[in-house]
């Protein structure tokens, strides 16, 4: 489990942006701690994440992206 500062070095990009991620539902992370409102953040929300970037390298706006993710 990575921090949200962890994980955006990791991957490159910002806290904020996946403080808004979180926000509009498209990367939910594992875990928040209750006593510091840590968001802690997987190998799922990883790989997702990289999709997430992924597509949006493609060009596509994020509430289609939320759309491909969840479609079943």
């Amino acid at each position: 489990m990575w921090r949200i500062g962890q994980l955006a070095r990791m991957v490159g990009v910002s806290q904020r942006t996946l403080r808004h991620y979180d926000k509009i539902g498209l990367l939910v992370p594992a875990a928040v701690d209750r006593t510091t409102g840590y968001r802690w953040y997987g190998v799922a929300e990883l790989a997702r994440l990289e999709r997430i970037r992924g597509l949006q390298r493609l060009g596509l706006p994020l509430r289609h992206i939320a759309d491909l993710l969840d479609a079943p």
